[in-house]
Order: structure tokens, then C-alpha cells, then sequence
């Protein structure tokens, strides 16, 4: 449990600049904060077209899901099965490129801002 408090002063830049940084993180400050004191550098959110894009693609994955290719009705089993396996995989690829699994220790962030 966290018992202490600590209070900073900070100018109006600073405090736009932590503000900022913060908002694209999408945690709250305190985390945030912690973060960097555990020398760990807080990952920002997906930018929102990516996030849109995903939504749209599992909308698509679901509704393939949900209307399963019946024999008779033009549409082959297999190739509908392997359709949903390929758009299983590229889902998956996209958030593990785009999204962080985890704050991203100083020394690392460091060496691949060189």
C-alpha cells in the first residue's frame, strides 16, 4: 500500500511537457512517473488509425466467423477456413509490430535512439 506523498513544483512548460507525455501514454501520471523512477520508459498508444483498422478487421473476422461456408452455397469450407486463419495471423502480427508488451527499460530506449 502507498503511504507517502511527494510533491514537485514544476513551471507551466514542464507541467505541459509531463501533461503531454503522459495523455499519450493513456496511464495516469502517477503511473507514468513510476515508471521512470523504476527506469523504464512509458510506450505510447497506437496512433488512432490503428486502432480503427483493428476494430474494423476483427468486425470482418467476426462476421466470417459467424456465417460459416455451408456446402451448396458457392463458397468452399477449406478456403473460407484458411481466410480466417490468415486474418487470425495478420492481427496478430500488426499488434505484436505496433504494440508494446511493456514499459521499455532506459538503457534499451538509449541504444535504439543512437
Amino acid at each position: 500500500m502507498k503511504k507517502k506523498e511527494v510533491k514537485i513544483r514544476l513551471t507551466e512548460g514542464e507541467l505541459a511537457r509531463l501533461n503531454d507525455n503522459v495523455a499519450k501514454t493513456g496511464l495516469s501520471r502517477e503511473t507514468y512517473l513510476r515508471l521512470l523512477i523504476s527506469h523504464r520508459v512509458p510506450v505510447e498508444l497506437p496512433p488512432a488509425d490503428y486502432r480503427a483498422l483493428m476494430r474494423q478487421l476483427r468486425q470482418i473476422q467476426l462476421c466470417l466467423t459467424n456465417a460459416p461456408a455451408r456446402p451448396g452455397n458457392g463458397t468452399d469450407p477449406f478456403a473460407l477456413q484458411n481466410t480466417l486463419q490468415a486474418l487470425d495471423h495478420t492481427l496478430l502480427a500488426m499488434q505484436h509490430a505496433v504494440l508494446p508488451r511493456q514499459a521499455i527499460p532506459m538503457e534499451s530506449a538509449a541504444s535504439n535512439n543512437a
